[in-house]
């Protein structure tokens, strides 16, 4: 019962992430038009949501979630979900970046790594990536 109804719950989610991807989407073509430069979009890589490059497997993080509950098990949420991290686009970020093809708008889509070894590396990179002054 619980696999059902969590594609169901994950289906719904995922037109909720569409649906204000291309409110987002608007916001970026109204700055453009107005003569902004829109240097990049970073989203934070690992998250369900907002993965660029990895996000977690939502299903198989349920699955953790509920057996541990269901043996009465502490569920470290860390640890199950760096367990379930695959490569690939999340929910919203990957809304917004097909949207972002849909409207054929150029704009960069870095993923921010939260593991990185150093942030300030990290910070540097994604500044590098984005042409931004360090």
């Amino acid at each position: 019962m619980l696999v059902p109804l969590l594609k169901v719950s994950l289906s719904s989610y995922n037109r909720l992430c569409k649906k204000e991807a291309k409110k987002v989407l608007a916001r970026m073509e109204d700055y453009i038009q107005n003569g902004y430069t829109i240097c990049g979009v970073v989203g934070m890589n690992d998250s369900p949501t907002c993965g660029v490059t990895k996000t977690m497997d939502m299903m198989e993080f349920m699955r953790c979630m509920a057996i541990a509950t269901h043996e009465h098990k502490f569920a470290d949420v860390k640890e199950i979900g760096r367990d379930t991290l695959i490569d690939g686009e999340s929910f919203f970020m990957g809304n917004i970046i097909k949207e972002m093809k849909r409207r054929r708008l150029d704009v960069r889509v870095i993923g921010y790594e939260p593991w990185a070894e150093s942030l300030k590396v990290e910070s540097e990179r994604i500044a590098k990536c984005l042409d931004l002054p360090i």
